[in-house]
């Protein structure tokens, strides 16, 4: 960390000071403006002269050292916004919650910026971000750049861990993306996510910025959704695998799935290509393949059944909301345009792509919802 209190009780930023007036600086006490314990002044020829804990002190979060890459990167921020704003701060504490923010922008807009260069849980970010939102900062995670996904392209079909979900900023037009910071380079690299489905995977275009730019961390990328021809490429070019992957872990993980499978005597192979498909609208329902699966079969046992009769024959009614009744309404009218399922069930091993169709059904059911 950059910034101390000294025995006097005044803060001092190392970050604000000179290499000359940094090694004239007295091997006096410092202190953690956080946890109010011993900080020991660290100016060698390795890191950029910074601020540690001690070994022996007991508060286990402010007292994890600190990476050169972190030290570099948080600098790189602060530098690059204070070449356009005022109230920028490094290193800002805030007792109410208990948090130390990377950066913080007081205004014109309240903002938040983290440098995350350490994988952590989802929950940790999504906490962190919580306690920020309750004090009307915006939050916005830059992540270092080894966590940018590989083999990226103009426009790529991507599958986002759940620590990259919980580092997607919402911009106020509405657009979503991951921001990433390659620290040698000083190069922001973003990714916009254009269609975000369930199962964790996303459309995404990644463009690239510069780091030293205050605009680069405040700008809103262009809402332009992407050719549906290109859409359809990239969701049929990976739908087989995205399936295969969905069908294994379902068949293990979920005692539901495995005793649909065991019902119907389906396998990887002769599992029909119309159950499985990504959604674009929102929904709690669950991993896409199973609940298509169990609707299907709801179907095919209770042919007179409605949506509205599915959602409260699960066993969790919380299930029962707007948003998912709206999307088992478009599945079901996606099937009954396509004459299907299959009858008998049982034995169909449909191997017809159905990615175009139900690809045209949500854009519809979006733009009717809109």
């Amino acid at each position: 960390m950059f910034t101390a209190i000294t025995s006097e009780g005044s803060i001092i930023c190392l970050y604000e000071m000179s290499q000359q007036a940094i090694h004239q600086l007295p091997r006096r006490e410092y202190y953690c403006p956080e946890c109010e314990q011993r900080l020991t002044l660290k100016r060698g020829s390795v890191k950029v002269a910074h601020f540690a804990h001690d070994v022996s002190c007991t508060n286990s979060a402010a007292s994890q050292r600190e990476t050169q890459n972190h030290l570099t990167g948080k600098s790189l921020i602060y530098s690059a916004l204070r070449t356009h704003f005022h109230d920028v701060h490094l290193e800002f504490y805030i007792p109410t919650i208990v948090q130390r923010a990377d950066v913080c922008l007081q205004s014109p807009i309240p903002m938040i910026f983290e440098f995350q260069c350490s994988k952590i849980s989802a929950e940790q970010l999504q906490l962190r971000t919580a306690g920020y939102l309750s004090l009307g900062y915006q939050c916005r995670w830059i992540l270092h750049a080894d966590f940018l996904p590989k083999n990226l392209t103009d426009l790529s079909y991507v599958k986002l861990s759940k620590f990259l979900q919980a580092g997607i900023f919402t911009h106020m037009n509405g657009s979503k993306s991951i921001t990433f910071l390659c620290v040698k380079t000083a190069t922001l690299h973003q990714l916009i996510l254009y269609e975000f489905y369930t199962g964790d995977y996303a459309v995404c275009e990644r463009i690239e910025l510069q780091g030293n730019s205050p605009l680069s961390y405040i700008s809103q990328p262009k809402v332009i959704q992407p050719k549906p021809q290109k859409v359809l490429y990239l969701l049929k070019k990976n739908y087989e695998k995205m399936r295969r992957e969905a069908f294994l872990f379902s068949f293990s993980k979920d005692k539901r799935f495995h005793f649909l499978i065991t019902k119907w005597r389906k396998t990887e192979a002769t599992f029909p290509t119309y159950i499985g498909l990504p959604c674009m609208l929102p929904h709690s329902l669950g991993p896409d393949i199973y609940w298509q699966f169990a609707y299907v079969n709801f179907l095919v046992t209770c042919r007179e059944g409605t949506a509205d009769d599915f959602l409260f024959s699960l066993s969790d009614h919380t299930l029962h909301t707007t948003r998912n009744l709206q999307l088992i309404e478009t599945y079901s009218s996606f099937l009954k345009a396509n004459h299907l399922p299959h009858r008998p069930f049982s034995k169909s091993s449909s191997k017809t792509c159905y990615i175009s169709q139900w690809y045209s059904f949500q854009i519809v059911a979006k733009r009717s919802k809109d």
